[in-house]
């Protein structure tokens, strides 16, 4: 749906729920384009609001999400996914970014934290240079989705992982992802 209008997108939605979509993507600026994705005009929240409520009566769940691809403390990631929760999102999702060390093992901190913290299943991964490494982790430190290719090809640049290497994950680490509690 990337290119297209907010309407349209719109009108999207009720096929996507009619094939079959079990979870339908949402982004958190629908109806006022924002910085971080994250629409804060209260007319935009509450048509939000009013599309999650209406993708919960076609029988699908809905994921808000949202896309910064900078940097973001825990602080700030918390607060934009209590946020989106609040909409309604039965998954609230953000895309940071950690392009160093330093970054990433923050990032780790953050989906730590997520997991104790946040009441609502969510999604916390990162682009940049560490994108790999932290979608690895973020399952087992309590993230309810990620999202691996099945292989690559050489038409398109992938910073996801492959199913593959979450299996080899998973396996290593005896699957058993931390939980709230």
């Amino acid at each position: 749906l990337l290119g297209r209008d907010d309407a349209r997108r719109m009108e999207l939605l009720p096929e996507a729920a009619s094939a079959g979509a079990g979870m339908i993507d949402v982004v958190g600026d629908l109806f006022c384009p924002s910085p971080d994705e994250r629409a804060v005009d209260d007319r935009a929240i509450t048509r939000q609001m009013e599309v999650v409520a209406a993708i919960h009566r076609m029988g699908s769940q809905a994921i808000l999400s949202s896309h910064p691809q900078r940097r973001m403390r825990y602080d700030e990631v918390f607060a934009q996914l209590t946020d989106f929760a609040a909409r309604g999102a039965d998954v609230v999702k953000i895309v940071a970014s950690a392009d160093d060390e330093e970054a990433y093992v923050e990032s780790l901190e953050t989906t730590v934290k997520l997991a104790r913290n946040l009441a609502t299943p969510f999604v916390h991964l990162c682009a940049g240079k560490y994108s790999r490494r932290q979608r690895l982790a973020a399952l087992p430190l309590g993230g309810a989705i990620t999202f691996a290719v099945w292989r690559y090809h050489d038409f398109a640049p992938y910073t996801q992982p492959t199913i593959e290497e979450f299996c080899r994950e998973r396996d290593a680490s005896g699957g058993k992802p931390i939980r709230k509690g």
